[in-house]
């Protein structure tokens, strides 16, 4: 609580959103988040808990590409070079598995 305290003077005022940007947080809120999170609910029995977890990976890497492609923000390298590596183990693991089968 202190720290929310130590932050108030830096906060924007109020109740500044606009209705068009309450409408965009809902839908990001109730389309984006709710569903892909209900629908990885969903797959999440179905898959061995290592290909879970790397899939689940995937959010945050997906995530700074989205952007790139959208807004043009590009990612630094540092950020290229970790989905990069994140990437190559969902690959390795996914070709693996289908070896053995």
């Amino acid at each position: 609580m202190d720290h929310t305290l130590a932050v108030l003077p830096f906060l924007s005022a109020p109740l500044v959103t606009t209705p068009h940007d309450m409408v965009l947080l809902t839908l990001f809120g109730a389309g984006q988040l709710g569903l892909g999170l209900a629908l990885f609910a969903y797959g999440a029995p179905h898959l061995p808990a290592a290909q879970t977890a790397l899939l689940n990976a995937l959010e945050p890497i997906l995530g700074p590409l989205w952007v790139w492609m959208v807004i043009g923000e590009r990612p630094s390298d540092a950020t290229l070079i970790g989905g990069a590596v994140v990437l190559a183990a969902l690959l390795v693991h996914t070709l693996d598995g289908l070896k053995r089968r």
